[in-house]
């Protein structure tokens, strides 16, 4: 969609890649801009737009997020005060792992009620609105585990479900829904938030290793060509400056590496721990039957093997072994690899 004319609303816009997306959509000319953030009074950036873009209506709303109450009188005062909204970005978020309660409310929970409440503004379908776009931006780290941060994993992994859900056969509201997900970002994020069992120069470290350091300019810069030419329901990776659509997730770039390093693994006996249909040791049947297969560092794979002693139908790693169904097996003709589990940053 074009940007120019358009009204748009972001949240979390005080700071960090908020404010450099807010700023984006000024230089492409919005009509309307309302900034949304938790502080009480108005930050200095939006008095120095206001004084930079002053052709530009620029509004600012104290907003807590993680309530939804404050998010449903938001939207109700836009549409008394603006009326109709074109454009939401919802980048609000914080990172603390000693709170997770608020992590959660913020960083899901307060995106989902932003995201229906703005489809209740922009529909089409019945005659309120004028249709537009919804961008969530979650984070990377929604698309493979870090141990340090598992709440705010869970929360970003939950919004690009939410988001890619609520995209799904819905073209009748007019809206397109697109997820962005930021890799490692040099922004004051997370500065005052705590690690789970580590320490934060640890952690930060470790970070540095996984992904490429970008600046937030890096998001705001791409993010007007995805949102014209971008499908409703994608899911966007940004990282070191460099956008790719994450089409399948077993084409994220580290899982692609991790299964590199086991290409020898993979092509070596497989172990059946489990099996399902019991089989005597002498038995030598044809049988068809799900089992469990062990493959190192690959928690999840599914294949198809030929021979006349079992076919293997799906597959993922178990603990609970049963030594009389221990059996072995070998030369699998056929083994397809079908999402399986990313690596933990440990294993890079």
């Amino acid at each position: 969609m074009l940007v120019r004319d358009k009204i748009a609303l972001v949240t979390g816009a005080a700071s960090g890649i908020g404010c450099c997306i807010a700023e984006e959509l000024l230089k492409n000319g919005v009509k309307t801009l309302i900034s949304v953030d938790i502080h009480q009074s108005e930050p200095e950036n939006v008095t120095k737009w206001r004084k930079e873009y002053n052709e530009v209506c620029i509004k600012y709303m104290t907003v807590d997020i993680g309530v939804v109450e404050h998010v449903k009188r938001c939207y109700q005062t836009v549409a008394r005060d603006v009326g109709n909204l074109d454009i939401v970005v919802n980048c609000a978020g914080i990172s603390d792992e000693s709170n997770f309660k608020q992590v959660i409310d913020i960083n899901l929970t307060g995106t989902v009620a932003s995201t229906i409440e703005a489809i209740e503004v922009m529909r089409k379908d019945t005659g309120k609105g004028n249709g537009g776009i919804v961008v969530n931006v979650a984070s990377i780290i929604g698309l493979c585990p870090v141990s340090y941060v598992p709440t705010y994993s869970a929360t970003k992994h939950g919004l690009i479900a939410f988001t890619r859900a609520v995209a799904h056969n819905r073209d009748n509201l007019g809206i397109k829904f697109i997820t962005i997900c930021p890799g490692f970002t040099a922004t004051g994020f997370g500065r005052y938030g705590s690690f789970f069992m580590e320490k934060p120069e640890v952690a930060m470290k470790k970070c540095l290793k996984l992904y490429k350091n970008q600046k937030p300019e890096a998001i705001s810069s791409g993010l007007i060509k995805v949102m014209t030419e971008g499908k409703s329901g994608s899911v966007w990776e940004i990282d070191g400056g460099e956008w790719r659509e994450e089409r399948r997730l077993s084409e994220h770039r580290n899982w692609n590496s991790s299964l590199r390093e086991h290409d020898n693994s993979l092509n070596e006996t497989f172990e059946l721990v489990e099996c399902h249909t019991p089989l005597a040791e002498d038995e030598t049947t044809d049988v068809t039957t799900s089992v469990v297969v062990s493959v190192p560092a690959v928690p999840s794979i599914s294949g198809e093997c030929t021979s006349s002693r079992v076919a293997v139908t799906a597959a993922t790693v178990t603990a609970d072994m049963s030594q009389k169904t221990r059996q072995k097996v070998t030369n699998l003709p056929t083994l397809s690899i079908s999402g399986p589990s990313p690596p933990h940053e440990e294993f890079l």
